[in-house]
């Protein structure tokens, strides 16, 4: 038996719900890196009390300012997080839903009740109960998605992190900046160049 057979519903799960505390991670990071805080309290006391819709809705306002320069990263900014929305609200039904494993399947099937009220946006009536069967198959697609945006993430991650962004500024070192101001560009004003 291979390994994708012995998996459970449940060990995809897993391995889902762990992904993605990864990428909730990286977008808080990356709404840091936008914000450009320097302050270590930032985070803990702001990023990090913020949900996942809340951090990329606060990135997609600051990246039009900090990225204007960079179209590029913008771009790819912008698919990073259509991504993630695609798949949280995904991962929500999973995660946050009533799991009822199918009869006699040994884990294969489930269907995943969701009790958290939503409106009905072309009716206007509210609903309370949605539904959604799921398989291994399923949840494996679902898996490789999470995978892949985590992937995407974090190579944004690693370009924004080297690049300069709008609004900051390259400082010098203090001694590169003390000896350029005293016009020698040596270690000591005595020093002269030949």
């Amino acid at each position: 038996m291979s390994e994708q057979q012995r998996q459970t519903g449940y060990d995809l799960l897993g391995r889902l719900s762990i992904t993605f505390a990864a990428i909730e991670h990286g977008v808080t990071e990356l709404l840091e890196r936008l914000l450009g805080s320097e302050c270590g309290l930032t985070r803990p006391y702001l990023l990090d009390e913020l949900s996942l819709s809340r951090c990329t809705q606060k990135i997609r306002e600051v990246a039009k300012l900090r990225l204007s320069e960079h179209k590029a990263e913008h771009k790819q900014l912008k698919n990073v997080l259509t991504e993630v929305d695609a798949v949280r609200r995904q991962r929500n039904l999973l995660i946050h839903g009533v799991w009822i494993e199918d009869a006699g399947d040994g884990a294969s099937t489930f269907t995943v009740l969701s009790c958290r009220p939503r409106i009905d946006k072309k009716t206007g009536v509210w609903e309370y109960l949605e539904s959604e069967r799921v398989d291994k198959t399923a949840l494996r697609r679902l898996l490789a998605r999470v995978v892949e945006a985590r992937k995407m993430l974090d190579e944004l991650l690693t370009i924004l992190r080297k690049t300069t962004l709008r609004g900051e500024e390259k400082i010098p070192n203090k001694r590169s900046h003390k000896h350029a101001a005293n016009g020698t560009g040596t270690r000591s004003g005595n020093q002269q160049s030949k």
